[in-house]
């Protein structure tokens, strides 16, 4: 689980100050696709790089699975980097001149077997081309030999920053198509311009406006999550009554007629009350039990 509390991000260049985050918290679980979205300059690209370990807040703290990266040492931040997380760039920051499988395991510091390349290969649809210098390939091949090696190294998060901001409609939506299916096993957070990705594709959106928090918003409608919309529906009694009290502005003979219905009905269950000596709750109950001397005994008996 990532949890960010309360992030500060300050840069200053020459005698400027500027506040690229300020207080930013969130939360979000083991699993999943989720998208940062804003403005260029709003803070969203600053924010992946802090959760990532590349950066460190001014002030606040950022937890993922029990380690609270503030409070690590440049060795460790090197370790958490390299093993929890995965990195995708828009610009994919392959070595050109070299072959598609030497870029899959150079980076890696582990060995990487033949049968577990052609395996990766395969699922990217990539096979037959590991020879192949990426100087050569397409840019959505480049991507997705970037996205197999950050796959590679098995980290907990996949943190893209721009995945698809150089790549075409349909390269982009099968980068995010991958990305996706990445997401039922791990948490993949995507910053992207993209709004419209964002929402077709992502379980949650993040969307950062003059280094605040403006919205954090779930989008996918699991039965968990349609149990929590419930309880967030609902309205205090204050608004109820605003909301009340607006709509009888906006149609006061049905106003009228209401109120003129509520005293015919209790004058009338006055009129009965008086005439019978009983409520028409015990009226009814009687009438129901006027065969079963037995319950008509217990309810005498209560009354």
């Amino acid at each position: 689980m990532l949890t960010v509390s309360n992030i500060k991000k300050t840069f200053y260049s020459k005698e400027e100050r500027q506040d690229v985050l300020k207080s930013v918290s969130f939360s979000l679980p083991d699993k999943g696709m989720y998208f940062i979205v804003g403005k260029s300059g709003s803070g969203k690209s600053t924010l992946l790089n802090l959760i990532g370990g590349l950066d460190t807040p001014d002030s606040g703290s950022i937890v993922f699975n029990g380690l609270q990266l503030e409070k690590l040492s440049p060795k460790e931040l090197s370790s958490y980097r390299a093993r929890s997380i995965g990195f995708v760039f828009q610009e994919s920051n392959l070595f050109d001149d070299l072959s598609v499988e030497d870029n899959l395991t150079i980076p890696v510091d582990r060995k990487i077997s033949k049968a577990e390349t052609e395996s990766i290969l395969k699922r990217f649809d990539l096979f037959g081309l590991e020879k192949q210098k990426v100087n050569t390939l397409s840019g959505g091949e480049k991507q997705r030999v970037a996205i197999m090696r950050a796959v590679l190294k098995n980290p907990e998060m996949i943190l893209c920053d721009e995945p698809t901001g150089s790549l075409d409609e349909e390269n982009s939506k099968n980068i995010f198509t991958i990305l996706k299916n990445l997401s039922k096993e791990k948490l993949v957070i995507v910053v992207s311009h993209d709004r419209k990705s964002a929402e077709d594709f992502g379980d949650g959106i993040i969307e950062i406006k003059d280094g605040v928090i403006n919205l954090n918003n779930e989008l996918k409608d699991t039965s968990d999550n349609k149990e929590n919309n419930k309880k967030q529906l609902k309205i205090s009694f204050r608004k109820q009554l605003k909301i009340a009290f607006s709509l009888m502005k906006k149609r006061p003979l049905r106003l009228v007629l209401m109120f003129l219905i509520c005293i015919i009905s209790f004058s009338m269950i006055g009129v009965f009350v008086s005439v019978t000596g009983l409520s028409p709750a015990e009226t009814i109950v009687k009438e129901m039990y006027k065969d079963n001397n037995r319950l008509l005994f217990l309810y005498d008996f209560n009354h």
